[in-house]
């Protein structure tokens, strides 16, 4: 991949990414019956990839590894005519979204018996596995395949990222303590009672017992700690 590629596809890769956090938020927040979109505004969707961008460098990274990768070797592959190739795209991108989704409702009929972080991680490294396989096969269909195929890759590890991180939530192996005062009433999350996240206005907790979310006004909390 040059440099004039690169450039070409940051501003698309932006929009995706905004996409994709979206993505991840409304799919976490649904879990604890929060809908988000109440609660966040546009700006705020727009750079909630921030609080991922350790996870979404590292994801990046490896497409552009395994892009140029591509580069370098595609001449080696075989390059199919039109004809050829109008015949075979279509099944190309449909297996590749039946295998997609096979991965990840495997993970969440799974997820049902073990509610278990491992699960979603394993989906994860699963959904870029089949997406590292499928990039290198792609150029007999055409250059831009490869960039087309990240378009659902990104949502679907936007959603393994959101089952993962209610999974640590639900298996209770979030290990701080959050705490908030409110009118000189002290809140304190425990094993139960989970802080889940925050927007600019609003702070949410939610009860693994009662299975209830609360939500509280940023602007009635005088102080807030964080500690182990």
């Amino acid at each position: 991949m040059n440099l004039e590629k690169i450039k070409s596809v940051i501003p698309i890769l932006s929009l995706l990414i905004i996409f994709s956090s979206a993505i991840k938020l409304i799919t976490f927040y649904n879990k604890f019956h929060v809908n988000i979109i109440d609660y966040m505004n546009l700006s705020e969707f727009t750079f909630s990839f921030v609080d991922d961008i350790y996870s979404y460098a590292i994801a990046i990274s490896f497409t552009f590894i395994l892009y140029f990768i591509d580069d370098f070797v595609n001449i080696k592959k075989k390059v199919l005519s039109d004809q050829e190739k109008k015949k075979k795209i279509k099944k190309f991108y449909v297996s590749f979204l039946i295998m997609s989704f096979a991965v990840i409702s495997i993970s969440n009929f799974l997820a049902i018996y073990f509610i278990n972080w491992i699960v979603y991680f394993i989906c994860i490294l699963g959904v870029l596995v089949i997406f590292g396989v499928y990039v290198n096969f792609s150029t007999q269909y055409g250059t831009l395949t490869k960039y087309y195929l990240l378009i659902p890759t990104l949502f679907f590890y936007a959603y393994g990222q959101a089952k993962f991180d209610q999974s640590l939530i639900l298996e209770r192996k979030i290990g701080k303590t959050y705490s908030i005062v409110i009118d000189d009433k002290k809140i304190v999350s425990d094993e139960n009672f989970v802080f889940i996240g925050k927007t600019n206005d609003y702070t949410f907790f939610f009860d693994l017992i009662k299975n209830k979310a609360t939500i509280y006004n940023n602007s009635d909390i005088k102080l807030r700690t964080i500690s182990k």
